[in-house]
């Protein structure tokens, strides 16, 4: 068993390197696409006409892949090193348990091309989202909000353990060791570990690498020039706090890993931002993270009910957030507050569409 779930581990892996790598050929192929479609559907005098500036708008299109082809390749970098490398497992080389990656990160690896191209797709936008200053405005009502109710109630020590399942690309999880935690983060996806180990390890300078995040967004654009904006990452000088902060991180599915007898009452809090809708069971979570949570610990929670398997072969358990409220009382949780958060997730400033969660925003105790 432990053998074969290596294998289709690195299988998932193997995936996810090979979408990378074929980024660029993959957007030129639709961006080809895109240019035979207008000089189908037009006459060369209507290309003239409507689109003098045809060329150009490709050619600018084209640019900002190559941009999105230089960040993806330095990112690659570590990943391309002998198989076994710490680079390619962990984002810290703080010792950290549990590698298994589950039984729904094969979700990845079922993915048709098209489907792991926006997997790939979706890295700029949480880089977006995560590590540039114009995401400032969604962290600020959820991750600094987190941060603000976790410091409330467990106040910062280096001897305070904090856990952050659904870590992403590491801004919450670094926000909370940046105040002084010890912290370790969880992740199932290598979409994210990978990307999130170069910000976290490898970037030298604020704003040392240049995306462009909405280059494969054709729809609810205003102008060409929006859709092909660039973003500098990361904000802030990720390697000025990095030999002082106390964390970690795991590879794998949260409940697996998690279940380990050694992580049981071992954690003083646990934050979840964006998370809890995220698998296949959301009551095997809270499970979890009772389980994990010393007795009087602390669990802040950020985010919608989006059920992001509902559509999927395996299904998801679909509660309403009062049957969450429910089975968090069952569980052993009390709630201390609760509250109604608009955010947004990933989404592109000033687009003709923005699409925004009334997310539930709660700090809950364990009893």
């Amino acid at each position: 068993m432990a053998a074969q779930e290596a294998e289709d581990d690195m299988e998932v892996f193997d995936n996810m390197i090979s979408s990378l790598s074929n980024y660029k050929r993959a957007s030129l192929h639709v961006l080809l696409k895109s240019i035979a479609l207008f000089k189908s559907r037009l006459t060369n005098d209507d290309l003239s006409k409507f689109f003098p500036s045809f060329a150009e708008r490709f050619s600018k299109q084209k640019e900002a892949i190559n941009t999105n082809v230089a960040f993806l390749d330095l990112i690659l970098t570590p990943a391309l090193e002998p198989r076994g490398a710490a680079t390619t497992r962990e984002v810290n080389s703080a010792p950290a348990n549990g590698t298994s990656n589950g039984s729904h990160h094969h979700h990845d690896s079922g993915a048709d091309k098209r489907q792991q191209q926006n997997l790939v797709h979706n890295i700029f936008k949480q880089m977006f989202r995560d590590w540039s200053e114009a995401g400032k405005e969604e962290r600020k009502v959820s991750i600094d909000l987190i941060v603000e109710k976790l410091k409330q109630y467990t106040p910062p020590l280096p001897t305070t353990r904090v856990l952050v399942p659904g870590m992403g690309l590491g801004r919450l999880l670094w926000e909370i060791g940046r105040q002084g935690y010890t912290t370790q983060g969880n992740e199932l996806s290598y979409y994210m570990l990978l990307p999130a180990n170069h910000i976290l390890n490898r970037c030298r300078t604020v704003e040392e690498f240049t995306i462009c995040p909405w280059v494969h967004d054709s729809a609810n654009q205003w102008t060409l020039e929006q859709r092909i904006s660039s973003v500098k990452i990361p904000d802030v000088d990720v390697n000025a706090f990095r030999s002082q902060l106390k964390i970690s991180v795991t590879a794998g599915d949260f409940v697996e890993v998690y279940s380990d007898s050694e992580h049981i009452s071992s954690w003083d809090a646990v934050t979840t931002c964006f998370f809890l809708d995220t698998g296949i069971s959301i009551i095997e979570y809270m499970k979890t993270i009772h389980t994990v949570l010393v007795a009087g610990g602390i669990w802040v929670n950020c985010g919608p009910l989006y059920y992001h398997f509902d559509d999927s072969k395996e299904g998801t358990l679909d509660l309403t957030y009062e049957e969450l409220r429910h089975c968090l009382d069952v569980i052993g949780f009390d709630l201390l507050e609760e509250q109604q958060i608009r955010s947004s997730f990933t989404s592109q400033p000033n687009s003709m569409m923005e699409l925004t969660y009334n997310c539930a925003f709660f700090v809950a105790k364990k009893r």
